[in-house]
């Protein structure tokens, strides 16, 4: 029966790790795209390229997609402690 259990557990954290994998890709993408857009000598990207709409599209997209990451992450961190440690702990070990 704990056998049962423990597999309908992993399967789920298998699925949050495929979602969560998925949005952090998302949001490295949508981050490399903000990156590329030119910058003044402060770092700040210029005024004229943030009033453009190309700019707050994908700035729009990427708050969006951050602000799912941080929910994902807390469930995960809510819901998948355990297994969450043990994989970092797993992964600390193969380096």
């Amino acid at each position: 029966m704990q056998c049962k259990k423990y597999m309908k557990n992993l399967i789920k954290f298998e699925k949050f790790l495929e979602i969560k994998k998925a949005v952090d890709k998302k949001v490295d993408d949508l981050s490399e795209k903000l990156q590329s857009f030119p910058r003044e000598r402060n770092g700040m990207v210029k005024e004229e390229v943030r009033n453009s709409r190309e700019f707050k599209s994908i700035k729009s997209d990427f708050d969006f997609h951050f602000k799912r990451l941080r929910q994902i992450n807390k469930f995960g961190n809510d819901f998948f402690k355990k297994e969450l440690k043990e994989l970092r702990l797993s992964s600390r070990r193969n380096h």
